[in-house]
């Protein structure tokens, strides 16, 4: 987050300028995503028309735009964002593709489940797992500054094509 905080913020650039954006870590993702549903709860009305776009582990792997996720009931994300994803991907050449969650659940997950317009940005490996995800393993050390550019630099796009 915050390297996308400041590419956007770093130089004046219209299409990211005149948008607003709202930085948020939510945080107590393990205990039912109750962070993401105080948020959601505690702002609600001036989300009504908010494009929600949840950035999680990211570390590694190869990043990828989600297309549905959920653990036990399936929520498809939002059809614009998906959309835009697509042409982003392919305007800007990028490396990233989209990927089903149905496995897991995000932050995006609660927004998705109250119909807010969400998708999640996450990154693979090549077995379609999430590297570290809930594992000792899951430490600075294992963060590759490589993945983390790439995911920044795709919701960078992402932005500034919506």
């Amino acid at each position: 987050a915050a390297r996308i905080r400041r590419r956007v913020t770093e130089t004046v650039d219209r299409a990211l300028v005149e948008k607003e954006i709202w930085f948020v870590a939510t945080g107590a993702d393990e205990s039912g995503m109750s962070g993401m549903r105080a948020f959601l709860e505690a702002n609600a009305d001036d989300l009504a028309d908010a494009l929600i776009i949840n950035i999680e582990n990211v570390g590694a792997g190869t990043v990828a735009f989600v297309t549905e996720e959920g653990a036990m009931r399936t929520y498809r994300s939002d059809r614009r964002l998906v959309t835009q994803a697509k042409r982003t991907v392919r305007e800007n050449d990028l490396l990233v593709k989209g990927h089903t969650g149905k496995r897991f659940e995000t932050s995006a997950t609660p927004a998705l489940a109250r119909r807010f317009k969400a998708m999640s940005v996450m990154a693979f490996d090549i077995n379609g797992r999430i590297p570290n995800w809930r594992w000792h393993t899951d430490t600075a050390e294992n963060v590759t500054a490589a993945t983390v550019e790439q995911a920044a630099a795709f919701v960078t796009a992402l932005v500034r094509d919506l």
